[in-house]
């Protein structure tokens, strides 16, 4: 949803005749921040699709560290509005995932609507990397993947957050910010 999102914003934008240059514009701070939540991240998919070891036992673990070390990036860049909402959209997900062992649950009854009840199967849930099935013991189920998004055209089904929809919103305003506005007002939003 999130990729999807910020296409379609990028996309808007070029129909409103902002240009893609002027998100080079974006006064984003210590970007090696973001490096290491992303490494792991990715990682971590790869090792569980390809790896002949679990490490089930330490992704929870990890899931935390690496929305401890994403909320330091994006809290180094505060400045920038519309990174506020993306802020909280990641702390929304990071408190369901700390009150769920590190992991978000994900709702089997969206995942089936959405369209993902092949893939969403309790025989499967050790294979997860980063969720586990919402029961009636799951916390804070309000704020796990409870949203279901089927796929059309090129999106694929999905089952979503509130959390992913704060986080979509903050990057699709801030495409359109920044694309959008004038070359002289970019000039005027550079931190010190």
């Amino acid at each position: 949803m999130i990729i999807e999102f910020a296409i379609l914003s990028l996309i808007l934008g070029i129909i409103r005749r902002g240009k893609l240059k002027n998100l080079s514009s974006i006064p984003l701070k210590h970007l090696y921040l973001f490096a290491f939540p992303f490494v792991s991240f990715v990682a971590m998919y790869i090792v569980a699709l390809f790896g002949h070891f679990s490490f089930r036992g330490y992704a929870g673990l990890l899931n935390i560290v690496n929305y401890i070390l994403l909320l330091v990036a994006i809290g180094a860049n505060l400045h920038i509005k519309d990174l506020r909402t993306v802020w909280g959209g990641t702390f929304l997900n990071f408190l369901v995932c700390a009150a769920n062992g590190g992991y978000m649950p994900i709702s089997e009854k969206a995942a089936k609507i959405a369209g993902l009840a092949n893939i969403i199967n309790p025989s499967r849930e050790g294979e997860f990397v980063r969720h586990v099935l919402l029961t009636a013991d799951s916390r804070l189920k309000w704020l796990a993947d409870v949203i279901p998004l089927p796929g059309f055209g090129p999106h694929t089904p999905e089952v979503a957050s509130i959390g992913d929809v704060v986080i979509t919103i903050g990057i699709f305003v801030l495409i359109q910010r920044y694309m959008c506005v004038q070359k002289s007002s970019l000039k005027k939003k550079k931190p010190r």
